[in-house]
């Protein structure tokens, strides 16, 4: 009974390895929601929300993707960008977390960016993140937002982040192009997925264990010498490129999460 009891916590935790998180390669967005189910749930959002505050109350340590952890899995490369740009700027900080969840960033490095005299950490959300948001969660540092316009309309921001959110939108190349108008200094992508073999961009499907949420999601692998070239074309230097701890295989394929820091030429 024991052994039973201890394997089903550890499948809690670490899901099956055979377990197939990606799956197809769709010609377009609206092929791959055909296949997905779930994704949009509002169960998500009440896990995430339930976990969080957890979090925030002092009850857990980490949460990442509404599952909770005994211990803080911290990205360095993106600590030390913060905190860098924060001193750059007389300890100050103010940025853009766009499809930050309800804070799971914010409250991962909370530690760390205590130690920042004014910060404003602004999240760009759907409408019912953001609504939960500023219901439990918001606070004079931690702010919620449903537009990158209704953030930069009060204040300018010296770093954007979109960690873990760019693969799971229907056009990342419009987005791209829309962050790099936006021409903020300091652009960090973190835990993005990107081929070994440098194949061409790919949309799949996301398929998470049972054990985790039991839904699925359109998602995206990047060719990444086409990714960082978007950026090196219109003003950016890669500035940081350091694997995530993320690794998966689709199919056949390998892919690697990565992070990458880009920062604006002449800052």
């Amino acid at each position: 009974m024991i052994r039973r009891l201890v394997k089903k916590v550890k499948n809690r935790i670490f899901p099956p390895k055979h377990h197939e998180w990606f799956r197809g390669n769709y010609s377009s967005w609206e092929d791959a929601l055909k296949d997905a189910e779930g994704y949009d749930s509002p169960e998500i959002l009440e896990k995430v929300k339930n976990a969080l505050l957890k979090v925030k109350n002092g009850e857990a340590i980490y949460e990442r993707d509404s599952y909770l952890f005994d211990r803080v899995e911290y990205s360095w490369p993106l600590l030390a960008v913060l905190l860098n740009t924060a001193l750059q700027n007389q300890s100050k900080l103010s940025l853009i977390d766009f499809g930050g969840s309800l804070g799971s960033s914010y409250f991962q490095n909370l530690t760390f960016l205590n130690s920042i005299e004014n910060l404003q950490w602004n999240i760009v959300e759907q409408q019912d993140f953001v609504s939960v948001g500023i219901k439990h969660f918001q606070n004079h540092q931690l702010r919620f937002y449903e537009t990158i316009e209704s953030v930069l309309s009060i204040q300018n921001c010296d770093l954007i982040l979109l960690s873990g959110v760019i693969q799971y939108l229907p056009d990342p190349k419009k987005m791209i192009q829309s962050i790099i108008d936006l021409q903020i200094k300091n652009v960090v992508f973190d835990r993005t997925p990107f081929w070994e073999e440098n194949l061409s961009d790919h949309l799949t499907v996301q398929h998470t264990p049972k054990t985790i949420s039991d839904s699925s999601y359109p998602a995206w692998f990047f060719k990444k010498t086409d990714f960082i070239e978007h950026f090196l074309k219109r003003g950016y230097r890669l500035a940081i490129e350091e694997k995530s701890f993320e690794r998966w295989q689709v199919g056949k394929d390998h892919a690697q999460n990565y992070f990458l820091y880009f920062k604006k030429n002449g800052s």
